[in-house]
């Protein structure tokens, strides 16, 4: 882990974003709720949340930053799902392994529901 003992503890914040694009019937399909597991975009969310918590999988080197707030959220658009992640926290080292990880989750997992949604 790297050493963050001489930082000042500081607001920081930071925004990653996802998009999983997907072809128009996908998008009907996700949009009817065609999908054995449930809503694309929300579950989608739920496991970005659970991403953002467990982010020091990817790479152990980094500081456990504790979370003062993330917000994952998906949007269906027209041509697949849009999915932006604020987070912030009070402490020594930032956000953004905690944003971006939580963006890939949510993003794997709509695309796997996705993908459910349009098998018959």
């Amino acid at each position: 882990m790297v050493d963050v003992s001489a930082k000042s503890v500081t607001t920081r914040s930071a925004v990653a974003h996802a998009f999983v694009r997907m072809a128009p019937s996908v998008v009907r399909a996700v949009r009817h709720l065609k999908n054995p597991k449930g809503n694309s975009a929300g579950s989608g969310a739920d496991s970005g949340d659970r991403g953002s918590q467990t982010h020091r999988g990817v790479d152990t080197s980094l500081s456990p930053a504790a979370l003062t707030h993330i917000a994952v959220t998906a949007r269906l658009c027209k041509d697949g799902v849009e999915i932006p992640i604020p987070g912030n926290s009070h402490a020594q080292t930032g956000v953004e392994m905690e944003a971006l990880v939580a963006a890939a989750c949510a993003a794997l997992t709509s695309t796997i529901c996705a993908k459910l949604s349009t098998k018959g």
